[in-house]
């Protein structure tokens, strides 16, 4: 059965019969797609836009939607560990959010869930998810992609410290249950059997960033000694990924500039959701922070608003909930200042991908030898690319941020 027929004969079907769509009685019609085609063009890539309509007692129902799907390619989902992107996604849209939710404030924060399927099986068909399409309510992704003004970097820490709340609450009302979930997320990244190309990745952005610094005599032993912990890149990436309480929730996973949608009046950003829980984990709250911070900050923002970033985060994450004990300020520069190196690790390569006019091919990408992968990575963004991780470089080091 073709992925169209699946949608449409079994997945609209059961959305009108669960109750998600509210409270009233729903029978599913039929699909309308972006490109106004039959949709099975659509389908053919991971991601389509449709609106469902369905027809109730008070006539018809219109809800527009995003489908997600894994991608057919096995060996590129085998190489982007899709399998267990998709099983924590829809794990988290399931069971977790709806345990950390409190006055149905995630709605503010994620969009409305319908279906999510990601079995054991190696058929792409059964991994799909169905969400609410945000921009039919006027949501979109930033123009500008890599270093975003103060206001959006602000109102992103904002609502993520509203995010990160809802973990703190939930440790301090039901541990017991919230540990439990805990144990059930799902590995995406940091996996033994995968870990072959991200040792050459992070060696070889480790190096590119270095270069410049390193002939200028600049930072020398720092530098060495920060290449000799990263000789076992997955066990460093372990130790930071290692949780201090009480300093650990929910993390987005992968909470960057191209994950979240804003809604604008008159140009300016007035607000913000989040998508692709994909890579969710327990951990540091500052994992997401830091790795918005690094690839959606410039330099001089970095400089400027670092503190201030910190303070609007930790005021949105003190006064969420009320009633909810969290960590100090203080506590938080100083998490800042220990987890710094994870988000600025994996800026170190991301970021000058994203400066590369070159488009992303997965398919293409998952064939390549790791070496010319390696390559490409030291490549992409050309000098600018280099400028700008050795000057983020030389900044964790300048700031003593822990390497």
């Amino acid at each position: 059965m073709s992925r169209l027929r699946v949608i449409t004969n079994r997945v609209m079907p059961w959305i009108a019969a669960s109750g998600r769509l509210g409270k009233a009685k729903v029978k599913f019609l039929r699909c309308i797609f972006d490109d106004g085609s039959s949709g099975e063009a659509q389908f053919a890539s991971s991601v389509c836009f449709l609106v469902a309509v369905f027809e109730g007692d008070q006539g018809l129902v219109e809800q527009p939607m995003l489908v997600k799907n894994s991608m057919e390619d096995e060996v590129t989902r085998v190489w982007l560990n899709l399998k267990e992107q998709f099983q924590n996604e829809v794990f988290m849209y399931e069971k977790v959010l709806p345990f950390l939710d409190r006055d149905n404030t995630m709605i503010s924060i994620f969009p409305r869930y319908f279906f999510g399927s990601a079995s054991e099986s190696d058929n792409p068909s059964e991994y799909t998810l169905v969400l609410e399409d945000l921009r039919s309510s006027g949501f979109k992704l930033s123009p500008e992609i890599l270093d975003l003004d103060f206001a959006h970097c602000a109102l992103a820490f904002r609502k993520l410290g509203a995010f990160h709340a809802l973990s703190f609450a939930a440790k301090q009302s039901n541990l017991k249950d919230f540990t439990n979930l805990v144990k059930n997320l799902v590995e995406t990244r940091f996996l033994e059997y995968n870990w072959e190309d991200a040792e050459y990745m992070y060696a070889g952005a480790l190096d590119r960033a270095a270069g410049p610094l390193l002939e200028n005599g600049e930072k020398v032993e720092e530098i060495n000694h920060f290449k000799n912990k990263l000789k076992n890149s997955l066990m460093y990436f372990k130790s930071i990924l290692t949780v201090q309480e009480p300093m650990g929730v929910i993390c987005h996973g992968d909470f960057c500039r191209n994950n979240v949608l804003y809604k604008y009046e008159n140009g300016s950003p007035v607000d913000i959701r989040f998508f692709d829980l994909a890579t969710a984990r327990y951990g540091s709250p500052m994992l997401d922070f830091t790795f918005f911070f690094f690839l959606n900050s410039s330099e001089n923002s970095r400089k400027l608003y670092k503190d201030e970033y910190l303070k609007i985060y930790h005021e949105s994450l003190s006064t969420a909930i009320p009633g909810v004990e969290v960590p100090s300020l203080e506590d938080f520069k100083e998490e800042f200042r220990c987890k710094a190196v994870y988000g600025f690790m994996i800026c170190l390569f991301f970021k000058p991908a994203l400066m590369s006019s070159k488009p992303f091919n997965p398919v293409k990408e998952s064939r390549e030898s790791v070496e010319v992968r390696a390559r490409r990575i030291v490549t992409n963004g050309g000098e600018k690319g280099t400028e700008v991780i050795a000057n983020m470089l030389h900044e964790m080091i300048e700031l003593k941020y822990e390497l």
